[in-house]
């Protein structure tokens, strides 16, 4: 059976709900997935995108380039999603 590793969301501010449209195969998979909290996103919908991820058992990560030695900021807290106003995000299962 082919294996899903990499699932790569930019809908500008609908990030969210493509992941939770995908929830089953995301739980099934488990796929490493890059994602962005776009400037558009209120305080609930980032909280949300937060804990969509963290409740199919993610590791949030904030990515800071697409290069090899790329720097990752963790996300521990909802809160911490409005840290920035835009960004990339690497979320890994636990």
């Amino acid at each position: 059976m082919p294996e899903l590793c990499l699932v790569k969301v930019d809908a500008e501010g609908y990030d969210k709900e493509v992941l939770k449209s995908l929830k089953s195969l995301l739980s099934a998979y488990k796929p490493v997935i890059i994602s962005e909290c776009n400037k558009n996103l209120t305080p609930e919908e980032r909280t949300e995108l937060f804990e969509v991820l963290d409740g199919l058992g993610y590791s949030i990560k904030k990515l800071e380039s697409f290069e090899d030695d790329a720097e990752l900021s963790s996300i521990n807290d909802p809160s911490e999603m409005m840290n920035w106003q835009h960004f990339d995000l690497l979320a890994t299962p636990h």
